[in-house]
């Protein structure tokens, strides 16, 4: 008898644990707000970013949390001369105890070109102890391809948005939406 309700006593001792773990990790990690967003339109063969998307890799995404100054990415010199140093004074002036970066790369056809922006709906939202699901979106930028790429048959669109939170994740799922809100791809991890 007493061992049933021992073992009674644990199981509902657990089982109100977990629960409780569960609904803490999210005021743990704390709100998360965007408060910098940067999106590059440029040549599939003319990369922004080092070891990221280029002739070397062929895959579609490439995904980064940029934590550190040791986590941060190289950036290129480019036929766009504005968008490295940009890009690297944004990174190098951050405040890393409050604040951390996600870089974004989608390999596109010409035809099919976007530029990648934050969401505003679903919010950043933490889904585990130290990983923050990601949501971006899609805006159509064919425009943008036809008047300054318009012999270009792939392109890449490398974005880098700057977040605010009280505590920096350990890794991050993005899933990129479209203009109409369906899923285009996601939840990516970042390496």
């Amino acid at each position: 008898m007493r061992r049933r309700a021992l073992l009674a006593s644990v199981a509902v001792a657990t089982t109100s644990l977990s629960g409780c773990l569960g609904t803490a990790y999210r005021p743990v990690g704390g709100d998360v707000r965007s408060d910098f967003g940067s999106s590059h339109l440029h040549l599939h063969d003319d990369p922004l970013v080092e070891g990221g998307l280029g002739d070397d890799n062929d895959a579609q995404f490439h995904t980064r949390l940029v934590v550190s100054p040791e986590t941060a990415p190289t950036f290129l010199q480019s036929s766009d001369a504005e968008s490295p140093g940009h890009l690297q004074n944004r990174v190098a002036d951050a405040d890393f105890d409050s604040q951390f970066f996600l870089l974004f790369e989608a390999r596109m056809s010409h035809d099919a070109a976007y530029h990648v922006h934050t969401r505003l709906s679903p919010e950043p939202n933490w889904t585990g102890w130290s990983t923050l699901g990601i949501p971006l979106e899609t805006d159509s930028a064919t425009d943008v391809a036809d008047e300054y790429y318009p012999d270009a048959d792939e392109l890449v669109c490398t974005a880098l948005y700057r977040y605010e939170s009280a505590s920096s994740p350990g890794a991050a799922e993005v899933t990129l939406y479209d203009e109409d809100g369906r899923i285009r791809a996601g939840p990516l991890r970042t390496d």
